[in-house]
């Protein structure tokens, strides 16, 4: 996968849509049934969707934005995928609440204990 563009979606959580739509559930074109999720996604992949790079049906990504209709899902980005982003985009900012830093230093400062204690 040399292609930048390539770089799959980074969905960091997956849930049942909390807005009343719990449970909705969307037919794919070959008949298969499945639920409609919320997802939460990275920073980045917000920015690719909202650029037209990434399908926000499906999240496949497109060597150039905004194509007519999308290669795997069938979706028409050019026409509706902008609509539907501002519709359905929250733009919630999930932030760390783990400090790796702090823990890596409390780590070592109890190593330093450990070693001055005979």
């Amino acid at each position: 996968m040399n292609e930048r563009w390539r770089k799959p979606a980074t969905i960091l959580a997956s849930e049942p849509d909390g807005r009343g739509n719990a449970g909705a559930v969307i037919e794919t074109s070959d008949g298969r049934r499945q639920v409609d999720p919320l997802l939460t996604v990275d920073a980045e992949t917000s920015e690719r969707m909202r650029l037209g790079y990434l399908c926000a049906n499906c999240l496949e990504p497109f060597e150039r934005a905004w194509p007519t209709q999308c290669p795997v899902c069938g979706v028409y980005v050019r026409e509706f995928q902008a609509a539907y982003f501002a519709q359905q985009f929250r733009g919630i900012e999930i932030r760390r609440t783990y400090d790796h830093d702090r823990e890596l230093a409390a780590i070592e400062e109890q190593i330093a204990r450990e070693k001055e204690t005979p």
